[in-house]
């Protein structure tokens, strides 16, 4: 089982989340390059047990810090975060803002 965190997603014209930046969880929490990765892709990794959570910057800590477990709601095919509303998905980093 591995543990990912989630620093951004990409919506659709409808805001529906379609992919998310993942970065897999190494040793003491340090966390490796992200990848775009499907919204399916992510709820299989959770589906088979891996432990997924959003990851926020701090200004005023002035670091990164762990947020909101990612959850798939039973008979919903769909990301959401058990949160308060400053870490979930929905506040993450607009990624297609990047584009």
């Amino acid at each position: 089982m591995d543990s990912y965190y989630i620093t951004g997603v990409w919506k659709d014209n409808n805001g529906r989340i379609t992919d998310v930046m993942l970065h897999l969880r190494g040793e003491d929490n340090i966390f490796h390059k992200g990848v775009k990765t499907s919204e399916t892709d992510v709820i299989l990794l959770i589906d088979n047990g891996d432990l997924i959570t959003t990851l926020t910057w701090s200004y005023q800590n002035v670091a990164w810090q762990a947020g909101a477990k990612v959850i798939v709601p039973q008979g919903r095919r769909k990301l959401r975060t058990v949160a308060k509303k400053s870490d979930d998905l929905d506040n993450l980093i607009n990624m297609k803002a990047f584009i």
